[in-house]
């Protein structure tokens, strides 16, 4: 790799790194407040999860689909509401890594179940029903998520930055 392709490739990084930090910082100061006391109370009361696995934090992820060359992103997912049995539902922000292209999409997370030792394990799929994943593993500290079992056969392991 040329000096010159690793100075571009280390600025489009850089550029995608400051774009998410913003997008996460504006929307820190979203949501917060009585509106969002009042959601978790009435989950807690209904004897629900009442810990979303809220995931705000821009995660860096590196993926493979059908096995091909690892291929990378990063991510924020926010959630906006509740669904039956602990279910939560929200938007996936997606950065394709080099192009830059944006994938926006709705999510549901659903179908919590026991805590392991690696997580909690959930179950994933954009609401167009573009990408189903049996399982979505999130760490303890919510640093780690990864993404198994997929309709589209992508394996993606997602880390905090």
């Amino acid at each position: 790799m040329s000096t010159l392709s690793f100075t571009r490739a280390m600025s489009l990084l850089i550029g995608l790194f400051l774009v998410a930090s913003l997008i996460c910082i504006s929307a820190a100061g979203q949501g917060k407040g009585k509106g969002r006391k009042a959601k978790g109370s009435a989950m807690a009361a209904a004897g629900v999860v009442s810990n979303p696995p809220t995931l705000e934090t821009p995660y860096f992820c590196s993926y493979t689909i059908n096995g091909s060359e690892t291929r990378y992103s990063t991510v924020i997912m926010t959630y906006s509401g509740t669904r039956p049995n602990g279910g939560f539902v929200g938007h996936i922000h997606t950065v394709l890594i080099p192009s830059g292209q944006v994938l926006d999409k709705d999510m549901q997370v659903y179908n919590s179940r026991p805590p392991t030792d690696a997580g909690i394990p959930w179950s994933y799929q954009t609401q167009d029903g573009s990408v189903v994943c049996k399982e979505m593993l999130i760490s303890g500290d919510k640093r780690k998520v990864t993404f198994s079992q997929c309709s589209n056969t992508a394996v993606q392991t997602c880390n905090a930055f």
